[in-house]
């Protein structure tokens, strides 16, 4: 039996491709005699049956799997076989078994199919399938110039994809692979690849023709946007006429302008604009916005231009083509022509070797401005320069036509701003008649009325209060006739309202402001009239014044018309009115006679007030009422005794009131009540009440004197006593009120009363008198020790 030889070592893959795997290894040790006679190699793919490749080379370090499927993963045994008879493997080669994969395939006929600013379109075809080739996925890598690649994996069902967010006018290099399943074994590069291919550049924008001559076209543009990178090199226009083409390169980038020179007068152009990139692989980018433009040049200009005959009607004119050199085309000849104030005309003349021709219809005696140019075919037709010698002004000859009969404004046609005319028909023949006014303004300020229509005309929008010069001229076949004219003035238009304030009306005068009316004015006459037969004050403001007045000297109470009335040219407005009154007057003093007074009664009498009044209104609650012309008194009953009342008298005129005059007067004290008790030893006992109706009485004191001497002061209640009987004794009661008086009552008449002495009563027993009141004259203030009280009353008594 032979012993298990030596194993080899160093067991390695050293190459990989579609069909062959490379091999290599270490030959097993010979040492202690050790030998062998061949390598074996079992090989098997995944899912596979096993292969068998033997070496018999026993110094073989390397050998190469061929024939194998692309794309397959293999499982690769390496073994030492001892000699025969009896052969025997070594154990696995140190190092194995080994997994390794073949390469796929690569794909076929990688290319671009599309580009754009941003995208790649790319095809290409699977790799080839034969002999159980597999793979797993494509994988392409991508790059700009001088950048780090990009990868993006595609299906492997996939032969084509779109490459997007590219940047614009950039070179890209594109490579596709096919990529086994476990991503570590890819394919050798697609057949056409890589690709190195350049994306196109952004389109400039807002392509347009700026200025035209005969021989050249001013073009502009905006560079195209620079965002994501966007590159380009330079800018490439194209135009071309009747099929032949010409170009030219903008190198600089930056431009935004060029002017194409040396063309053809009056011939079209197609002109086309693109960015281009930059070399290698140059891509241009789409056409730019606004573009192909379609530009004609202009033609040369008519020369010679002349006016030759004039009529009433008619002009005659002259030219000489223009020049036909360097390719030069036109169309026809346009010859404007405008009425000095008047609407342009045009006549065409489509002969283009024509050199003259007449304008007609014309209106005679009409300044004309006469303008030819040659215009160029269409489509895009351009008009040359004006031809040299015009624009031509030229009048047709004068043609007398009659002026239009009397103007008529009746007075209901004139406002405030329109004026309607009439006129009659001016003889010969009329076509129309031409309208105006001035100033000129308004809606219409000038106007046309046909001969056969009604013969008249409104101007409406116009300025209050100002004057108008108005003008009819009759035209007949183009020609005016002298003009008929008349002056009207607009109607003045009132003042804005009349305010009054509260504070600019006194007794005498009255100050009034006003606001100023719409259009024209000069001043303002203001007029005062009272509803009476009295003479009317007048005044007057010039325009641009403060819009005031003041009448003074006016009457009090009186009702007062006023008028204000816009001015201008001399022509009044009508008024703008407002009614004011002036102040009423207070009545004059107020007067009360002592004897005017009693103890519940009033009666007054006062002066009468100045200006106007209808009657005087007076108050002390209640009320009263005296007619102007009625004797100026009044008197007040039922009154409470011993109250100070508040008296107002009021003058009214027309419902107004005037300020009241006020004054103060109280009403007597009325009787109070005192008994007197006497003894038989000479005194006397009083007993007193206050007087009814008097609230504000709180006390009373008593004090008595007789004919022999005086007696001392006593209070109520206490006995009055040395009264001698048989002698007349005055008995003095004041009653007293509880505050001192006002200024107003210390001033006020003071009835004093007195009672005659009762029949004598015993002298042994306490009697009772009755003491009846009677009139006396007023004590002095300065003799009474209560002279801060009020009222004070005395009584007598005299005992028998």
């Amino acid at each position: 039996m032979s012993t298990q030889p030596n194993a080899p070592t160093g067991f390695i893959g050293t190459s990989t491709s579609p069909t062959t795997i490379g091999l290599s290894w270490t030959v097993p040790s010979t040492a202690n005699g050790a030998t062998f006679a061949k390598y074996r190699i079992i090989y098997t793919p995944d899912g596979g049956t096993s292969y068998v490749e033997e070496i018999f080379d026993p110094t073989a370090t390397s050998t190469t799997l061929t024939g194998l499927s692309p794309g397959v993963q293999y499982t690769i045994s390496l073994v030492a076989v001892g000699a025969v008879p009896n052969p025997t493997e070594s154990a696995e080669a140190a190092g194995g078994p080994l997994t390794l994969r073949t390469n796929p395939n690569a794909p076929e006929n990688f290319a671009v199919t599309s580009f754009t600013t941003t995208t790649f379109g790319l095809s290409w075809m699977e790799p080839d399938s034969a002999n159980g080739a597999t793979f797993a996925k494509y994988t392409i890598t991508y790059a700009p110039t001088g950048h780090a690649p990009q990868t993006v994996d595609v299906d492997k069902t996939a032969t084509g994809t779109t490459l997007t967010g590219l940047s614009p006018g950039v070179q890209y290099t594109i490579s596709l692979v096919a990529v086994s399943a476990d991503d570590s074994i890819v394919s050798a590069e697609a057949s056409g690849g890589p690709l190195t291919v350049r994306t196109k550049p952004n389109a400039p924008t807002g392509f347009t023709g700026t200025s035209i001559t005969t021989s050249t076209i001013g073009l502009n543009w905006a560079v195209p946007s620079a965002a994501n990178g966007a590159t380009f090199d330079k800018y490439w226009i194209t135009y071309t006429t009747g099929g032949t083409s010409y170009s030219l390169e903008v190198t600089d980038a930056t431009a935004t302008s060029t002017t194409l020179t040396g063309l053809s007068p009056g011939v079209q152009y197609t002109i086309s604009l693109v960015a281009v990139s930059a070399d290698p692989n140059t891509t241009e980018s789409a056409e730019a916005t606004g573009g192909p433009l379609t530009v004609r040049t202009k033609p040369n200009a008519p020369i010679d231009f002349a006016g030759t005959s004039i009529t009433t009607t008619t002009i005659g004119l002259n030219w000489t083509v223009p020049s036909a050199a360097n390719g030069v085309t036109f169309d026809k000849f346009r010859i404007t022509y405008t009425p000095d104030g008047g609407s342009s005309q045009v006549k065409e003349i489509t002969d283009i070797s024509a050199t003259s021709t007449t304008l007609t219809g014309l209106s005679s005696g009409a300044l004309y401005t006469i303008s030819l140019v040659a215009v160029s075919a269409e489509p895009n037709p351009t008009e040359s320069a004006e031809a040299p010698g015009g624009p031509l002004t030229v009048r047709t000859i004068v043609l007398a036509v009659a002026q239009p009969g009397d103007i008529t404004i009746a007075s209901s046609d004139v406002t405030e701003n329109s004026i309607r005319i009439t006129w009659t028909a001016a003889a010969g023949a009329v076509d129309s008649y031409s309208i105006s006014i001035s100033p000129a303004d308004g809606d219409n300020p000038s106007g046309s009325v046909n001969a056969s229509s009604s013969l008249e005309y409104t101007f409406t929008g116009l300025t209050a209060g100002t004057e108008y010069i108005i003008i009819a001229i009759a035209v007949s076949d183009g020609v005016n006739s002298v003009a008929r004219t008349i002056t009207q003035r607009t109607t003045v238009a009132q003042p804005g309202a009349i305010s009054i304030a509260p504070s600019d009306v006194s007794e005498n005068s009255i100050r009034v402001t006003w606001v100023a009316p719409a259009g024209a004015k000069d001043s303002y006459i203001i007029i005062i009239s009272p509803d009476s037969d009295v003479t009317n004050p007048t005044g007057s403001v010039n325009d641009g014044d403060t819009l005031e007045y003041t009448f003074t000297g006016l009457t009090a109470g009186t009702l007062y018309t006023i008028n204000v009335i816009t001015v201008s040219g001399g022509v009044n407005s009508a008024a703008k009115t407002k009614q004011q009154r002036t102040t009423v007057a207070q009545p004059g003093v107020v007067n009360i006679a002592p004897s005017d007074v009693t103890d519940n009664s009033i009666r007054i009498t006062w002066t009468a007030a100045a200006g106007a009044k209808d009657s005087y209104s007076i108050d002390i609650s209640p009320t009263g009422s005296v007619n102007d012309g009625d004797r100026l008194e009044y008197s007040f009953d039922s009154l409470t005794a011993g109250t100070l009342y508040i008296i107002s008298v009021t003058t009214v005129s027309g419902g107004v009131t005037s300020v009241p005059i006020r004054k103060e007067q109280r009403t007597n004290l009325a009787t109070g009540s005192t008994t007197f008790s006497s003894t038989a030893t000479g005194s006397l006992n009083p007993t007193t009440s206050p007087p009814e109706g008097n609230p504000g009485v709180s006390s009373a004191v008593c004090s008595a004197s007789g004919e022999p001497g005086v007696y001392a002061g006593v209070g109520i209640g206490a006995a009055v006593v040395g009264v001698v009987i048989g002698v007349l004794t005055t008995i003095l009661v004041q009653h007293m009120r509880a505050k001192r008086a006002s200024e107003e009552e210390a001033v006020t008449y003071e009835d004093v009363v007195t009672r005659k002495a009762p029949t004598r009563q015993p002298t042994s027993a306490y009697g009772e008198y009755d003491i009846p009141m009677e009139t006396v004259p007023p004590r002095p203030e300065s003799e009474s020790p209560y002279q801060e009280l009020k009222p004070a009353v005395y009584e007598h008594l005299r005992k028998k």
